[in-house]
């Protein structure tokens, strides 16, 4: 399943394009919806949200993104990350 444009995520986060798509998810061009900031968004398959160890790495690395100011989250069982632009 793929975010339709305009889709809003964590009521932060309105999805603008699909950018790509790949073995483990698709990315995203999205934007924040108070500052206006472009953001790469990555959300993880549905079919390998069920491998524990896969969602781990995912969010260890959206932790790591986080702390260079970069956010994650989950919306509707849909595991995702920002990257800035």
């Amino acid at each position: 399943m793929t975010y339709a444009r305009d889709t809003v995520l964590g009521q932060k986060l309105r999805v603008v394009s699909l950018v790509g798509q790949g073995g483990l998810g698709e990315v995203y061009e999205a934007e924040h919806l108070l500052t206006r900031h472009r953001r790469a968004l990555k959300v993880l398959k549905a079919q390998w949200r069920s491998d524990s160890g896969l969602v781990e790495r995912f969010l260890r690395e959206a932790s790591a993104e986080a702390l260079r100011g970069h956010h994650q989250g989950n919306h509707r069982r849909r595991h995702w990350k920002v990257k800035r632009r």
